[in-house]
This record gives structure tokens, sequence and C-alpha cells, in this order.
């Protein structure tokens, strides 16, 4: 998770954080759409039961 994190911080406008260490570890397989870095982290979240923090420029996972 920790790299596909990284991909879509290249194409948020904002920040992405993660704060939980054990999703940085999960292993994540797919195919998203980049032009949507925001809908791709509400999924990631939803399908590793995490919980998002959205603030205007701001993405918090924990």
């Amino acid at each position: 998770m920790s790299q596909v994190l990284a991909e879509l911080r290249r194409y948020y406008p904002g920040w992405i954080i993660n704060n939980n260490e054990h999703l940085a570890q999960v292993a994540v397989t797919g195919n998203y759409r980049l032009d949507k870095p925001l809908d791709v982290v509400r999924a990631l979240a939803q399908i590793t039961s995490a919980k998002v923090s959205e603030y205007p420029a701001l993405v918090i996972l924990n």
C-alpha cells in the first residue's frame, strides 16, 4: 500500500497521509484510475477497513 499511496500522491493536488503502519504493509493489486486519486484512496480504505478523514487538500488514513 505504501507504494500505491506514493504513486497517488503524484496525482493528488494535496497531501495524502497514512498514519497506520499496518496499512503500509498491505499488499495491493488491481487497476485504478490515476485521474481520480481520491476515489482510489476511498476504495482502498474501504477494502482494508481503514478510516479516511478528508479535509480540503488533505486526506488522512488511519
